[in-house]
């Protein structure tokens, strides 16, 4: 399994914890800092970053900093729109974060 957690940083506890227990059940994880990823819609839609197509990954799982929540939402919506299963939606993120 390949897993994708979007983070400001790797190094963050709760981060770390999440990437630690998913490598331990056997699954690949990178952290990508979701104002990094570039939003391809044209034919193909993609992900970059860092200027390089993302490889495949699994699953996506959302630790989106309110101080990066707009475009965190929107990077999360695109990995939707591209048939990525997220642990956790951008509108269900979103609703949450208002309350």
């Amino acid at each position: 399994m390949h897993l994708t957690i979007l983070s400001r940083r790797a190094g963050i506890y709760t981060t770390r914890r999440l990437a630690q227990a998913a490598r331990l059940r056997g699954a690949r994880v990178r952290v990508l800092d979701p104002v990094r990823v570039e939003m391809h819609l044209a034919d193909p839609p993609g992900a970059y970053y860092e200027r390089k197509r993302l490889a495949r990954t699994d699953v996506v799982v959302p630790r989106i900093a309110p101080s990066v929540q707009a475009y965190g939402l929107a990077v999360v919506n695109h990995f939707q729109m591209l048939g990525i299963p997220t642990l956790n939606g951008a509108a269900g993120s979103r609703r949450a974060a208002t309350r």
